[in-house]
C-alpha cells in the first residue's frame, strides 16, 4: 500500500499510479485499488486498467501478460525503491562514442 509507480508519457505528461487498499493516497496520485487483488498478475491488470484509462493524455500505453506489464509510449519509468516489488527489464541504450552528435543516428 502506497507504493507509487511515476510514469512520463512521450507528450511530456506525468502520472503518478498509487497502489492502494485502504482509501489513504496522495494528492493528485491516480488512485489503484489492490484490496481485493489475490495476486501479482491481478495486481498488474488493475495497473495496466488505470494506466490505460490515460492513454488520451499521455500517449502510453500497456499490455499484460500475466504479472507482466509491457509498456508503449513512454519516455521514462521510476518505480518504487522498495527492492523486489517491481522490477523493470527491456530498454537497452547503444552509446558509440566514436559517432557524430546527430542524435538521429545519421551521419550527416
Amino acid at each position: 500500500d502506497g507504493q507509487v509507480i511515476r510514469i512520463t508519457g512521450a507528450t511530456g505528461a506525468v502520472r503518478r499510479y498509487e497502489l492502494d487498499t485502504n482509501s489513504s493516497f496522495g494528492t493528485g496520485n491516480i488512485r489503484v485499488n489492490i484490496a481485493g487483488a489475490g495476486s501479482s498478475a491481478s495486481v498488474a491488470s488493475l495497473l495496466a486498467a488505470a494506466i490505460n484509462a490515460n492513454t488520451a493524455q499521455t500517449g502510453v500505453s500497456v499490455s499484460v501478460s500475466g504479472s507482466r506489464l509491457v509498456f508503449s509510449g513512454e519516455r521514462t519509468l521510476e518505480l518504487p525503491a522498495q527492492e523486489g516489488l517491481f522490477v523493470a527489464n527491456g530498454r537497452t541504450i547503444f552509446v558509440d562514442k566514436i559517432a557524430g552528435p546527430n542524435a538521429d543516428g545519421s551521419q550527416a
